[in-house]
């Protein structure tokens, strides 16, 4: 479906809003496979959201953001898990659209955080992905905004099942480091450290890169020549760690010493 939409927005951009306002419609319709196939296409519509000449459409984009809106108060998790995966798409579009979505965009997938009918984690992984991307792209000002919420959230992923999900979190937390000169984030460096260190040696390679990549993030907060220096020598962004007992043992024996 997501080529597909993308095939349509680049090549017959005309078709997009008229199949926007008919698939909008199917939101309310009882039938679960019509809602399903619905979301998945006006999800998919999010980065391009094109008017009949193929250029940004900002009224398109506000029809696609109800809608999912919508989709996310749905009764089936799957409906759930596609709205937000629009939702985080919100990343993808201009400064201007991203300025006026970005407490919509962030409200929403992190809502997905806390589905109640999430068993397997599949919308908190999909609401992951959307924070990495949203944080990746809002100003500054807008991620201290909502540092706190998210970090409070995040750290219960830390140690959750699912190796993507891990990978995932981990990921976010190393991106938050960019407003990370303020006391919320500082503390929770602190307070995270060892799941860091422990997870660095973590069953699946995706999650070792990802604390790596997180570790890299961090260290020029953690105020420290050393432990910069040990940081830096040892580890890689998106690398697997060349020896990590040996970085475990100086990391630690740097950290002792700064006590």
């Amino acid at each position: 479906i997501g080529l597909l939409s993308k095939s349509l927005a680049e090549h017959r951009p005309v078709w997009v809003r008229p199949l926007t306002d008919l698939l909008s419609v199917k939101l309310d319709t009882p039938n679960e496979a019509h809602r399903t196939v619905a979301v998945a296409v006006l999800a998919s519509f999010v980065r391009l959201h094109p008017d009949q000449e193929g250029h940004p459409d900002t009224a398109h984009l506000e029809i696609l953001v109800n809608a999912l809106m919508k989709g996310l108060a749905d009764t089936s998790i799957r409906i759930r898990k596609l709205s937000v995966r629009g939702m985080g798409d919100i990343a993808l579009v201009s400064d201007a659209e991203l300025e006026k979505y970005t407490t919509t965009a962030v409200s929403a997938v992190m809502a997905g955080l806390e589905d109640p009918g999430d068993h397997r984690d599949e919308v908190a992984l999909e609401a992951m992905n959307g924070l990495n991307k949203l944080s990746a792209r809002v100003a500054r000002r807008q991620l201290e905004s909502i540092l706190v919420n998210v970090l409070l959230r995040l750290r219960p992923c830390f140690e959750k099942e699912s190796g993507a999900l891990r990978a995932v979190s981990f990921s976010l937390f190393g991106e938050l480091a960019k407003a990370g000169d303020c006391d919320a984030y500082r503390e929770q460096i602190h307070t995270n450290m060892i799941a860091l260190l422990l997870h660095l040696h973590d069953e699946q390679a995706e999650v070792q890169k990802m604390c790596s990549r997180a570790l890299i993030a961090i260290a020029p907060l953690l105020n420290s020549d050393d432990v910069s220096r040990v940081i830096n020598r040892d580890l890689k962004p998106y690398e697997i760690p060349r020896s990590y007992h040996t970085f475990l043992k100086e990391f630690c024996h740097v950290l002792v010493s700064l006590g």
